[in-house]
């Protein structure tokens, strides 16, 4: 039985990530987020970076996938490469709030940002 469920979960993954061809990129992050593989999501993620730069949904995901891997430094690097680009961006200033009251504990800091 247990080899039936090993080769049915393999055969549904591989029909799961081929179903959607035309955003296998997002298909294969929800993918690796929901098997709690978030180094492999981030990877997947920082590739379509590279290849779409002035994609902000990309950036915004990469920003949770490190806040989730807990790298405090590379989510606040992110969230500040964001703001260059879009210095209005909710996201990007929700994470730095989020790092200075969490972190720094500067709630002063947020008060008037």
């Amino acid at each position: 039985m247990l080899r039936w469920l090993r080769y049915s979960v393999n055969t549904f993954t591989i029909y799961f990530i081929a179903a959607v061809e035309e955003d296998e990129e997002s298909t294969l992050v929800h993918y690796y987020e929901y098997q709690h593989n978030y180094s492999g999501a981030l990877e997947t993620v920082n590739q379509v970076i590279v290849s779409f730069p002035g994609f902000l949904p990309a950036f915004i995901k990469n920003m949770k996938l490190l806040l989730t891997l807990q790298d405090w430094e590379q989510t606040v690097d992110t969230s500040q490469r964001l703001l260059q680009k879009d210095k209005n961006n909710l996201e990007a200033l929700r994470m730095l709030t989020l790092h200075s009251l969490c972190r720094e504990g500067d709630f002063t800091e947020v008060m008037f940002k």
